[in-house]
């Protein structure tokens, strides 16, 4: 490992790994975040179909993988091999790291109606209970009767092992309500 060091800089060919006492204080992963024309791993994902009823994508809390939200519009860098699946609705970490996730969907009850409800969440590797073993629910149209709830989002900051994905996997009360998947965005990326 070749260190250099400069009057306003430390440059190094590999991780580098600050540890007095024996104890780390800094990591600098040089997969994560890198110099020159490599970028840290991230990406932005958009379905591409109109509306989708529940039983379309697959039923209550069904994955929703790339041919239920009628494909993903990708873009993505610093994923190498992995990253963004678009047939599948997965994005797979490249590194090991914590990162930061991001989605929103555009919903219609059509029958404006109190059961209209989605549970908007992340499943990490096809299981939503990745909190210690808690599924991190919230609740979007739930006893509110109007035909197109607001703000439907979520977000979570996760620390994955490299090969592990994270999907959309939401929980959905009933087939009276749709989804549009072009108003539907999955984004997220490396952040430290």
């Amino acid at each position: 490992m070749a260190i250099t060091i400069g009057s306003n800089y430390i440059a190094a060919s590999s991780d580098l790994n600050m540890q007095p006492g024996g104890t780390t204080t800094a990591y600098y992963n040089t997969q994560a975040i890198r110099s020159g024309n490599s970028r840290t791993p991230a990406f932005n994902a958009a379905g591409t179909n109109g509306w989708r009823y529940r039983d379309q994508m697959g039923g209550n809390g069904a994955e929703w993988t790339g041919g239920r939200i009628g494909g993903w519009a990708v873009q993505q860098q610093g994923a190498g091999s992995y990253g963004f699946n678009a047939s599948q609705g997965r994005y797979y970490a490249p590194i090991t790291g914590r990162y930061y996730f991001y989605a929103q969907t555009y919903m219609r009850c059509d029958n404006n109606a109190t059961n209209c409800y989605i549970h908007f969440m992340f499943g990490v590797n096809g299981n939503r209970a990745y909190n210690n073993g808690r599924n991190p629910y919230n609740i979007y149209s739930h006893g509110t009767q109007n035909n197109y709830p607001d703000g439907i989002n979520t977000s979570v900051s996760i620390n994955l092992s490299a090969g592990q994905y994270i999907s959309l996997i939401p929980p959905w009360a009933s087939n009276n309500s749709r989804i549009y998947g072009a108003h539907t965005i999955f984004c997220g990326g490396l952040i430290g």
